[in-house]
């Protein structure tokens, strides 16, 4: 009998710290985490636009776009909103362009309210006269049509 209530105990003291150490384990790593998931959120690096310098995030994870759906898609960034419109003219585009991605309206008529519910991190525009209405809801890069050498350039 006294066997069976030192095997009992045994085994409980071994569950309860492995139990202990699984939780101490799984704190350290879930703080690890959410320190470096917010270092990567908030490093920035500063970009020359036509619009001046600017700091922009360092990897932006809410991007929206106003056009050249197809040239930011191409450079690894997947849009979290975008003119849909913009696969009239690409249909190739339409197969690749997430189901998650919002439609934000045609080019040119923008829906600022819907840019700003997407809470973006950055957004691309080639539209000059929107640059103030975009950059009060995030930091927003123009590329200058003006020096067209390469979308991939300028982004």
């Amino acid at each position: 009998m006294l066997k069976k209530f030192n095997l009992v105990i045994k085994t409980i003291s071994i569950v309860g710290f492995i139990l202990v150490l699984s939780a101490c384990s799984n704190g350290a790593n879930t703080t690890e985490n959410q320190a470096e998931a917010k270092n990567n959120s908030t490093e920035t690096r500063k970009v020359s636009t036509v619009m001046g310098d600017i700091e922009v995030p360092d990897r932006p994870e809410r991007v929206v776009v106003d056009w050249h759906l197809g040239q930011v898609m191409a450079l690894g960034l997947m849009p979290v909103g975008a003119p849909l419109t913009l696969t009239d003219y690409g249909k190739f585009l339409e197969p690749l362009v997430s189901d998650e991605m919002a439609d934000i309206g045609s080019e040119g008529t923008v829906s600022m309210e819907k840019v700003l519910e997407l809470e973006p991190d950055l957004i691309i525009t080639w539209d000059q006269e929107a640059y103030e209405k975009y950059s009060k809801i995030a930091p927003t890069i123009v590329y200058d049509t003006t020096n067209y050498n390469s979308i991939h350039e300028e982004i």
